[in-house]
């Protein structure tokens, strides 16, 4: 699968969906608890992302909410603490405002750009690997050289690339 396949694949899957974002990171925790940190091959990693919108997550896990954003050491504990964030926001009414799109302070001292799946994921492939084009719909924001990203095949996901996936879903404008 190449980076734009997979662009094309999140763009997709994400139409239609009524999720919440901490449902969304939920049901993709669950799916992923038991991997393995070191590399995901590329077509499980985009059926997770898939799977996520229909299958029953696990309950939240409320020893969530003691994972710092300091201590963060692998991508089980950044979706776990994005999980615990978006509670929080939640639970302090941060999300019902109209100004979300303008990116909204978690009290963890997060910034987050992206509160529902479909800038979430568009925002995590595009910061990670590239693969729009500059005329598509769904694109939020023009690309900072002005042109279309690179294309290049992902044979699986790494930590690393897991990792920032996930930083960039939640913050990448």
């Amino acid at each position: 699968m190449t980076n734009r396949e997979l662009y094309l694949h999140v763009s997709a899957i994400c139409q239609g969906t009524t999720h919440s974002l901490e449902d969304y990171l939920l049901a993709l925790y669950t799916l992923t608890k038991d991997c393995p940190e070191d590399s995901i091959p590329i077509g499980n990693f985009a059926a997770f992302l898939e799977q996520a919108f229909v299958i029953e997550p696990l309950p939240f896990d409320e020893q969530w909410f003691e994972i710092s954003v300091l201590t963060l050491n692998s991508w089980h504990e950044l979706l776990a603490f994005q999980i615990a964030d978006l509670r929080r926001m939640r639970v302090a009414g941060l999300l019902d405002g109209m100004n979300t799109y303008f990116g909204i302070d978690s009290s963890s001292g997060v910034r987050w750009y992206n509160l529902e799946p479909l800038t979430y994921l568009e925002c995590a492939v595009r910061g990670t690997f590239g693969g729009y084009e500059a005329d598509e719909v769904i694109i939020l924001v023009s690309s900072p050289d002005g042109d279309n990203s690179e294309v290049f095949a992902i044979e699986s996901i790494s930590e690393h690339d897991f990792f920032n996936f996930l930083q960039c879903g939640a913050t990448y404008e």
